[in-house]
């Protein structure tokens, strides 16, 4: 067990908690309409929206939001509080010094950037959310790379500690 779990946890790892939470359930929620109602109706997506992508309805983009940014956030946050955590995250994570949470959540912070970005291009249209969730992805990279929760989600410092 890393003594991390009993150290005290930085105000930047609640903040990126709560923005990974946050971005999850908001994520479930409407990847989850989306496959339920792939033409986009239940939540007024017009069908033009995928004219310039390589979509013909909204299931696929659904299924990516739900579990890039829906499931994986969720699973981020477990790995960021546990002190086990889940064995395939400890075997894939590029980064054996820190938590696979802390990985994972990169991968959210970007993944939501890489969304938004990608929304926009195909859609070329814009919408207030895509700023708001643009900011809470960019706030996801910046909670991460703070140096209070890189110390925290450190196992091998705080091993030694």
């Amino acid at each position: 067990m890393h003594k991390s779990v009993y150290r005290k946890k930085p105000l930047a790892l609640y903040l990126l908690i709560f923005l990974l939470t946050l971005q999850s359930l908001t994520a479930l929620i409407c990847g989850a309409s989306m496959m339920w109602e792939p033409s986009g109706v239940s939540m007024n997506l017009a069908p033009q929206l995928l004219d310039s992508s390589p979509f013909r309805s909204f299931f696929l983009p659904g299924f990516f939001l739900f579990t890039c940014l829906g499931a994986l956030p969720l699973l981020a946050v477990y790995e960021l509080l546990s002190s086990r955590g889940i064995r395939i995250f400890r075997r894939i994570n590029f980064y054996d010094n820190y938590k696979p949470g802390w990985m994972l959540s990169l991968f959210c912070g970007f993944g939501t950037l890489i969304w938004i970005t990608a929304q926009l291009y195909f859609t070329k249209t814009f919408h207030f959310l895509q700023t708001v969730y643009a900011t809470v992805g960019l706030l996801i990279l910046v909670m991460s790379l703070l140096p209070a929760t890189m110390k925290y989600c450190n196992v091998v410092s705080n091993s030694d500690a």
